[in-house]
Protein backbone atom coordinates (compact mmCIF):
# COMPACT_ATOMS: atom_id res chain seq x y z
CA UNK A 1 0.00 0.00 0.00
CA UNK A 2 1.10 3.72 -0.79
CA UNK A 3 1.61 6.24 1.55
CA UNK A 4 -1.87 8.32 0.00
CA UNK A 5 -3.37 4.40 0.93
CA UNK A 6 -2.73 4.61 4.36
CA UNK A 7 -3.31 8.06 4.91
CA UNK A 8 -7.22 7.60 6.35
CA UNK A 9 -8.39 11.57 5.45
CA UNK A 10 -6.66 11.10 1.71
CA UNK A 11 -8.61 7.70 1.52
CA UNK A 12 -12.20 9.26 2.75
CA UNK A 13 -11.35 12.23 0.61
CA UNK A 14 -10.77 10.06 -2.57
CA UNK A 15 -14.35 7.79 -1.28
CA UNK A 16 -16.18 11.11 -1.18
CA UNK A 17 -15.22 11.87 -4.69
CA UNK A 18 -15.89 8.98 -6.22
CA UNK A 19 -19.28 9.33 -4.43
CA UNK A 20 -19.47 12.70 -6.16
CA UNK A 21 -18.56 11.83 -9.50
CA UNK A 22 -21.22 8.58 -9.32
CA UNK A 23 -23.53 11.74 -8.61
CA UNK A 24 -22.78 13.72 -11.22
CA UNK A 25 -23.43 10.92 -13.61
CA UNK A 26 -26.68 10.06 -12.04
CA UNK A 27 -27.59 14.19 -12.32
CA UNK A 28 -27.93 14.45 -9.00
CA UNK A 29 -25.86 17.43 -8.24
CA UNK A 30 -27.12 17.94 -4.91
CA UNK A 31 -25.99 15.18 -3.63
CA UNK A 32 -22.37 15.87 -6.11
CA UNK A 33 -21.81 19.16 -4.67
CA UNK A 34 -22.23 17.82 -0.83
CA UNK A 35 -19.71 15.35 -1.62
CA UNK A 36 -17.15 17.53 -3.05
CA UNK A 37 -17.82 19.56 0.30
CA UNK A 38 -17.07 16.84 2.29
CA UNK A 39 -13.99 15.51 0.43
CA UNK A 40 -12.50 18.87 0.87
CA UNK A 41 -12.96 18.87 4.53
CA UNK A 42 -10.44 15.75 4.70
CA UNK A 43 -8.37 17.32 2.53
CA UNK A 44 -8.37 19.67 4.95
CA UNK A 45 -7.60 17.43 7.95
CA UNK A 46 -4.75 15.73 6.30
CA UNK A 47 -3.25 19.35 5.36
CA UNK A 48 -3.48 19.80 9.39
CA UNK A 49 -1.03 16.49 9.52
CA UNK A 50 2.53 17.56 10.70
CA UNK A 51 5.72 16.49 8.73
CA UNK A 52 4.37 16.96 5.20
CA UNK A 53 6.76 18.42 2.43
CA UNK A 54 5.71 21.67 0.95
CA UNK A 55 5.06 19.58 -2.34
CA UNK A 56 2.49 17.67 -1.00
CA UNK A 57 1.16 20.49 0.90
CA UNK A 58 0.64 22.28 -2.42
CA UNK A 59 -0.54 18.93 -4.47
CA UNK A 60 -3.16 19.07 -1.32
CA UNK A 61 -4.22 22.99 -2.13
CA UNK A 62 -4.52 21.80 -5.75
CA UNK A 63 -7.09 19.12 -5.48
CA UNK A 64 -8.55 21.21 -3.00
CA UNK A 65 -9.47 24.12 -5.18
CA UNK A 66 -10.21 21.43 -7.99
CA UNK A 67 -12.76 20.12 -5.84
CA UNK A 68 -13.84 23.44 -4.86
CA UNK A 69 -14.46 24.30 -8.11
CA UNK A 70 -15.94 21.54 -8.81
CA UNK A 71 -19.03 22.10 -6.38
CA UNK A 72 -19.61 25.50 -7.38
CA UNK A 73 -20.14 24.19 -11.02
CA UNK A 74 -22.67 22.29 -9.42
CA UNK A 75 -24.01 25.06 -7.14
CA UNK A 76 -24.22 26.91 -10.60
CA UNK A 77 -26.10 24.37 -12.36
CA UNK A 78 -28.76 23.92 -9.55
CA UNK A 79 -29.38 27.61 -9.54
CA UNK A 80 -29.88 27.93 -13.07
CA UNK A 81 -31.81 24.86 -13.11
CA UNK A 82 -33.80 26.66 -10.23
CA UNK A 83 -34.16 29.98 -12.58
CA UNK A 84 -35.33 27.72 -15.36
CA UNK A 85 -38.26 26.26 -13.93
CA UNK A 86 -39.17 29.39 -12.36
CA UNK A 87 -39.18 31.14 -15.57
CA UNK A 88 -42.01 29.45 -17.19
CA UNK A 89 -40.06 26.85 -19.05
CA UNK A 90 -40.32 24.13 -16.79
CA UNK A 91 -36.11 23.76 -16.74
CA UNK A 92 -36.27 22.51 -20.11
CA UNK A 93 -33.78 24.12 -21.47
CA UNK A 94 -29.85 23.01 -20.49
CA UNK A 95 -28.38 25.23 -18.11
CA UNK A 96 -25.30 27.23 -19.65
CA UNK A 97 -23.56 26.07 -17.15
CA UNK A 98 -24.15 22.31 -17.51
CA UNK A 99 -22.31 22.55 -21.16
CA UNK A 100 -18.89 22.36 -19.82
CA UNK A 101 -17.90 21.33 -15.96
CA UNK A 102 -14.44 21.97 -15.10
CA UNK A 103 -11.71 18.65 -15.52
CA UNK A 104 -11.55 16.67 -12.80
CA UNK A 105 -8.23 14.68 -12.86
CA UNK A 106 -8.70 11.10 -11.99
CA UNK A 107 -8.17 10.32 -8.28
CA UNK A 108 -4.76 7.59 -9.66
CA UNK A 109 -3.40 10.39 -11.37
CA UNK A 110 -3.41 12.95 -8.23
CA UNK A 111 -2.33 10.21 -5.87
CA UNK A 112 0.90 9.70 -8.53
CA UNK A 113 1.68 12.76 -8.71
CA UNK A 114 1.38 13.05 -4.40
CA UNK A 115 3.28 9.97 -3.93
CA UNK A 116 6.21 11.69 -6.52
CA UNK A 117 6.23 14.44 -4.37
CA UNK A 118 6.18 12.66 -1.02
CA UNK A 119 9.72 10.50 -2.33
CA UNK A 120 11.92 13.05 -0.99
CA UNK A 121 10.86 13.09 1.83
CA UNK A 122 10.93 9.11 2.70
CA UNK A 123 14.34 8.14 3.97
CA UNK A 124 15.17 4.79 2.06
CA UNK A 125 18.91 4.19 3.48
CA UNK A 126 19.50 2.79 6.58
CA UNK A 127 22.10 4.68 9.01
CA UNK A 128 24.67 2.66 10.83
CA UNK A 129 23.76 5.55 13.73
CA UNK A 130 24.17 4.02 17.59
CA UNK A 131 21.73 5.83 20.52
CA UNK A 132 25.67 7.04 21.88
CA UNK A 133 26.86 8.73 18.89
CA UNK A 134 23.44 11.11 18.91
CA UNK A 135 24.51 14.18 20.38
CA UNK A 136 22.45 15.69 23.31
CA UNK A 137 18.94 14.94 23.15
CA UNK A 138 18.87 13.20 26.29
CA UNK A 139 15.56 12.94 27.19
CA UNK A 140 14.13 12.92 23.85
CA UNK A 141 16.28 9.73 23.22
CA UNK A 142 14.76 8.19 26.58
CA UNK A 143 11.48 8.43 25.48
CA UNK A 144 12.52 7.61 22.04
CA UNK A 145 13.67 3.92 23.29
CA UNK A 146 11.12 3.63 25.95
CA UNK A 147 8.35 3.89 23.40
CA UNK A 148 10.38 1.45 21.18
CA UNK A 149 11.72 -1.18 23.46
CA UNK A 150 9.16 -1.28 26.18
CA UNK A 151 6.31 -3.14 24.42
CA UNK A 152 9.03 -5.85 23.43
CA UNK A 153 10.73 -6.26 27.21
CA UNK A 154 7.54 -6.17 28.93
CA UNK A 155 4.69 -7.11 26.22
CA UNK A 156 2.71 -8.40 29.27
CA UNK A 157 2.20 -5.28 30.61
CA UNK A 158 0.51 -4.35 27.24
CA UNK A 159 -1.66 -7.00 27.31
CA UNK A 160 -2.78 -6.19 30.29
CA UNK A 161 -3.59 -2.91 29.39
CA UNK A 162 -1.81 -1.74 32.48
CA UNK A 163 0.27 0.75 29.42
CA UNK A 164 -0.31 1.52 25.84
CA UNK A 165 1.72 1.23 23.11
CA UNK A 166 2.09 4.46 21.19
CA UNK A 167 0.66 5.35 18.08
CA UNK A 168 1.86 7.17 14.90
Amino acid sequence: PTAVDMDPYMKSSNQKVEEAVAAEQRNDLEAAKAYYVQAILELQKAKKQANRPPQAMAALSNRMQEYLERAEWCKRVLEERASAAAGGNGGAAAPAAAAKPPALIGAQQKDQALMDSLKGAIVVEKPMVRWDEVAGLYEAKVVLRDATEFPQLFPHLFKCGALKPWKG
